[in-house]
């Protein structure tokens, strides 16, 4: 493989110098340029909470959305949004 300069490479790409160098690095350390993940990772509280979902669905089948929120919240102490609830059904 011939060496250019990262300089150079930048100036082929128009990119700048800095991306070039990050690229270097990523594919030395991680041995691809794959696109790193954004973002903080999202934590659900209603992730292992399938049985209670269930349960409280059982016992109150007329609940709104808002009404399976406060009982989630009763029961858990963690607060869900209406569009998260709706997600699990």
């Amino acid at each position: 493989m011939e060496n250019i300069s990262i300089r150079k490479v930048a100036a082929k790409f128009s990119v700048s110098k800095s991306l070039v160098q990050k690229l270097v690095k990523q594919q030395r350390v991680d041995g691809n340029l794959q696109p790193k993940q954004r973002g903080k990772p999202q934590f659900s509280h209603l992730k292992n909470s399938e049985a209670d979902l269930r349960i409280m669905v059982a016992e109150n089948p007329d609940a709104t959305l808002l009404e399976f929120c406060e009982l989630f919240a009763a029961h858990t102490g963690n607060w869900v949004s209406r569009s998260a609830i709706f997600s699990r059904f």
